[in-house]
């Protein structure tokens, strides 16, 4: 996937109408810099970089939203998590097996 947006920065968004997936638009600066910072308007022939869908957007739907994570690292947590599970159950498992084994 591409690289559409950069951690801890404001951008303003729509969502894709077939996939539900945020399509960023332009950066924006944070509601603490400028309230309202300019008037929406509609926008013809988006296309979608997940789905390839390419549709109108009104400005009831655009939003203003921070981007919390790194688009190339949103799996490495639940990656990690697996991984420590398995250590965890390997772990046990040499538990169980030296107790039984010494009874």
């Amino acid at each position: 996937m591409l690289k559409l947006t950069e951690p801890r920065k404001w951008y303003f968004v729509v969502d894709c109408s077939v996939c539900r997936k945020p399509v960023p638009l332009a950066e924006a600066p944070s509601p603490d810099e400028k309230p309202d910072p300019l008037e929406y308007r509609t926008i013809a022939n988006l296309a979608c970089p997940h789905c390839g869908y390419v549709g109108t957007y009104v400005p009831r739907r655009m939003s203003r939203r921070l981007v919390e994570y790194i688009p190339d690292d949103r799996f490495q947590a639940p990656i990690l998590y697996v991984l420590a599970g398995i250590a965890a159950l390997s772990f046990l498992a040499a538990v169980l097996f030296v107790v039984r084994t010494y009874r």
